[in-house]
């Protein structure tokens, strides 16, 4: 996750977000983007496979976004979909790649969190962890994910409670050098 810099002006930062099929990746990005929207100035690129109801959710928000083909030669921030007056006011885009491009953030739901693998990703979280009943049953999850992925940063999250979104936000304000 890097910016670039383009003459005189700065582009935004670029955190990749990938995820296996339900995942929760859009409820994610819309909890990253509220926990974040006081500190960063946000952009959103969805991938070709967005409905119109997620696009529409996020433009609620009032975050730039855009549904886009993902181009493997154009991933980085001058790649992105904006207007260059609207990339000069953002500090990060989050973008959906898809699986098997390396990533910032490799999503997988709590069901199939022990048997995840990180294909080439800088954190992997674990999402829908509100479906996993007690604490001691969390703990095992998170040592058995951390056992398996000792070179990715793990995080439990639950998008719908907001559990553990907390810590994530925090890594990612430290990842851009904002904390």
């Amino acid at each position: 996750m890097a910016g670039a810099e383009v003459g005189a002006s700065a582009l935004p930062a670029v955190l990749t977000v990938s995820a296996t099929p339900h995942a929760g990746k859009t409820s994610l990005i819309m909890a990253l983007v509220d926990q974040l929207r006081d500190q960063l100035n946000m952009a959103v690129v969805l991938g070709p496979d967005a409905t119109a109801a997620e696009v529409e959710k996020f433009e609620a928000t009032g975050i730039p976004t855009e549904a886009e083909a993902f181009r493997p030669d154009a991933d980085g921030a001058d790649g992105l979909p904006f207007e260059p007056e609207a990339l000069a006011r953002l500090d990060v885009a989050v973008r959906e790649v898809p699986a098997g491009h390396p990533c910032d953030l490799w999503l997988v739901s709590a069901a199939e969190a022990p048997d995840a693998s990180v294909p080439d990703a800088a954190a992997l979280v674990v999402n829908k962890i509100d479906t996993v009943g007690s604490a001691p049953a969390r703990d095992a999850l998170a040592a058995a994910v951390a056992q398996h992925q000792p070179q990715a940063a793990v995080f439990l999250t639950s998008a719908t409670t907001g559990a553990g979104l907390e810590p994530l936000a925090h890594w990612l304000l430290q990842r851009l050098q904002l904390a």
